[in-house]
Parts: C-alpha cells; sequence; structure tokens
C-alpha cells in the first residue's frame, strides 16, 4: 500500500472528507461552523447571480476591477470592493462572467456586441477534463453485508457499509507512448491512469473505473450569449486527440490483467459488456482494440473534474489568464 498523496504510484484507500458518515463540502467542514460568529465580516448572498466584474480604465495600470454586478430576484445589484475582486466560480462559471465584463477573446465579444476591456484569447479555452471508463465485475462472493439492507441502515442509523465509502486507488504510469504530460518528474513520477475499484454493499459485484490523467484534447466555454441567464456552450472535445484513446484503451487492457488474475479467477469474477460493441465477439480476453475503441466513444464519461479555462502562466504566454 502507498499514500497516493506522496508516492504518486501504486494501491491505496481513498481519502474522504468525512464526519458522522456523511461526506463534507468546503461549505460543511469550514464556513457553517464560524458564519454566525463572523456575520458582521462575512456577507453571504445565495440564489444571485453575478452577471459582470465592474472595471475601471486606471491611467496607471490599466483596467482595475473595483466590484461587480449580480442579478437577485429579477433585479440587478452592485457590491463595490476595498482592496479586490476574487472570481471562484469553477472551470465554467469562471469564463462567463469574465466574457460577460469584456474580458476574453477579442472576436467571440464583438460578435456577441460586449466591449473589449482587454483581448485574452486565453479565457474559455484550454479546457480539460479527466474522462473515465467503468465496467462491472460480478462475483460468486457472499456479501457479508447481505443480512442487513445497506440503505436503511445508513438512513436510520447513519453507519454500516455506505457511511464507509469503500473505494481503492490504483494509481498507474504508462510505458512511454508520448502521452505523458509530466514536466517535473524529477521530484515524483505522475501517473497517467487512476483506477478505482468500488466494493457494491448491497450486491455481490465490483466496480472497475478508469480515469484518464493527463488528457490532451482540449476544449472550450463560449457564451451563448450577453444574457447572464443564458446557460454557456461548452465543447469539451473529448477524444479529439489520438493518444486519450489508447490511454483509455490500456485501462481496459488493465482490466483484463485483473480479470486473469489468481485473485479474481477464485471469486469466480466476470465483466458485466453492454450490449453493444460486438460484445458476443469479444467475450474472453484478450478483447480487440477495435471493440474498445467502440466502448469508449459510446460509453466513457465525464469525471467532473473541469479545469483549466483561467490559466496561470507568465507574461510571454497568450492563453494565460492569471499572471504568476
Amino acid at each position: 500500500m502507498s499514500d497516493y498523496s506522496d508516492d504518486m504510484l501504486g494501491l491505496s484507500p481513498v481519502t474522504f472528507t468525512v464526519h458522522e458518515g456523511i461526506r463534507q463540502n468546503s461549505v460543511a467542514a469550514y464556513l457553517r461552523p464560524i458564519h454566525k460568529k463572523r456575520q458582521d465580516r462575512l456577507h453571504i448572498v445565495t440564489g444571485a447571480l453575478v452577471s459582470k466584474v465592474l472595471i475601471d480604465n486606471d491611467s496607471r495600470f490599466g483596467p482595475k476591477a473595483y466590484g461587480v454586478e449580480y442579478l437577485k430576484n429579477g433585479k440587478y445589484h452592485i457590491v463595490r470592493a476595498r482592496k479586490e475582486v476574487i472570481i471562484s466560480a469553477g472551470a465554467i462559471g469562471t469564463p462567463q462572467i469574465l466574457l460577460l465584463s469584456g474580458i476574453g477573446p477579442k472576436n467571440d465579444l464583438q460578435s456577441l456586441g460586449i466591449p473589449v476591456i482587454m483581448d485574452l484569447p486565453g479565457v474559455g479555452s484550454n479546457l480539460q477534463d479527466h474522462l473515465s471508463i467503468d465496467a462491472i465485475f460480478r462475483t460468486n462472493l457472499t456479501n457479508p453485508h447481505s443480512e442487513k439492507n445497506p440503505k436503511v441502515q445508513y438512513i436510520l442509523n447513519g453507519n454500516g457499509p455506505i457511511s464507509m465509502f469503500p473505494y481503492t486507488a490504483v494509481f498507474v504510469k504508462l510505458p512511454p507512448k508520448g502521452t505523458s504530460t509530466s514536466s517535473n518528474e524529477r521530484r515524483r513520477p505522475f501517473p497517467d491512469i487512476l483506477l478505482f475499484l468500488q466494493e457494491n454493499p448491497a450486491l455481490p459485484t465490483l466496480l472497475y473505473v478508469g480515469m484518464l490523467l493527463h488528457p490532451k484534447s482540449k476544449g472550450n466555454v463560449k457564451l451563448r450569449s450577453r444574457e447572464i441567464e443564458d446557460h454557456p456552450v461548452i465543447n469539451p472535445n473529448y477524444l479529439e486527440h489520438e493518444d486519450d484513446l489508447q490511454v483509455l484503451t490500456e485501462v481496459y487492457r488493465l482490466m483484463e490483467k485483473f480479470e486473469k488474475s489468481a485473485a479474481f479467477e477464485k471469486a469466480g469474477t466476470q465483466v458485466m459488456m453492454p450490449a453493444i460493441c460486438n460484445r458476443t465477439q469479444n467475450k474472453d480476453v484478450p478483447r480487440s482494440d477495435n471493440f474498445y475503441n467502440c466502448l469508449i466513444w459510446k460509453t466513457s464519461r465525464s469525471g467532473y473534474h473541469q479545469c483549466c479555462t483561467a490559466k496561470m502562466g507568465s507574461r510571454s504566454d497568450k492563453y494565460a489568464v492569471v499572471h504568476n
């Protein structure tokens, strides 16, 4: 076993922020416990949409943000900043707000009639995500939790197998194929693939999830219109780069090694393939690349780890949005 926060390669339990059987987000863990004591300094507005950042053109330093405008209950409001404005709206909301504020690719802004404050082509570009595939192993093992209903146990008592997050993580580095993007090999070897193995507490099955950690395919986020209530256009461009397809195929090849391992064979493990892509012709390992390519195109899904649409970088990087 290894600690993936340190070694970055190998097999490790997955760490979660959990309190009394409930997974915690930042609001529950850090904000709610202190908010009542600091309401005089911390003001929170919910159910609101930021429509734009308010910007002045400073004669010495150029454009300078001095506040934000937001929409709540059909009315626009303005909040002014004493020192600085921080946008922390995620990989989709951040570029949307910047674009609505006139910061982004000049041609895109002009096409929607938005006055250009700053021509930054990196705003909304470089969208990346951890594209994932999964499979289900069926076993002949007797589930140790079968005498109790795990869902009922969790709802009534807040404990049982559902409260324990039964994941195991496996970080894998592939042989060099031109697919690794790590630029920091001297410090530690960044993996190419993350595998999750998850026990189902209600059924004798095991979920196998493979995640592409360093995608070469890049997408973008663009405005649909000038209206803040219109969702932006999200184009992830999954599998645009052929290397991503090859790496995810290797994820399935690793799955085949699990299938043929002594432990899995002892448990009578079988992969439950979906009834697509000539499944009947690919029941046994090794399965064809064409079969796995078909599965990837038809069944791969977002890892919900979208990032990189407001990139940090040097001033010489034309796609950098925040300069370091």
